[in-house]
């Protein structure tokens, strides 16, 4: 995002780079694995806030999710709009959130509170372990 920025003040500003003497330090890290990318965004996580329910994600089980939706025809939408931007067909992608309002549902039997609090559902320690339990049968989902 800083990189962005960056760019976007010199060309607007084409002049000021000349007399610019400053260097920006950029590591790329490409991973051998989606597990070892999603630690390393867990691990780096300090500089810009990102909601606990957004970390959730880099968990085991919901890759193992993504992993279950698409062998059978369906993108578990961990990234928000990964898939939407690999042109895959809305109707085919399930979001987390959405996921979670269903587990919410169906699960806890709490329509009420899934629906009215879309935001918040993967906050709860509690509730998360209840629904994300490590081992799951996946079809549950």
């Amino acid at each position: 995002m800083y990189i962005l920025n960056i760019y976007n003040y010199f060309s607007a500003n084409p002049r000021q780079l000349e007399n610019e003497k400053r260097n920006v330090l950029v590591r790329v890290i490409v991973p051998e694995s989606e597990e070892i990318r999603d630690n390393i965004i867990f691990a780096t996580n300090n500089q810009t806030n990102i909601p606990k329910s957004s970390l959730r994600v880099t968990d085991t089980i919901h890759l193992q999710i993504e992993m279950y939706f698409k062998s059978r025809g369906l993108y578990y939408d961990r990234r928000k709009n990964y898939y939407k931007n690999q042109k895959k067909k809305s109707a085919e992608i399930v979001g987390v959130s959405f996921l979670a309002q269903c587990l919410i549902s169906i699960i806890l039997r709490k329509p009420d509170f899934a629906r009215a609090r879309p935001s918040t559902l993967l906050t709860d320690d509690e509730t998360y372990a209840f629904l994300y339990e490590e081992n799951q049968n996946l079809e549950a989902y």
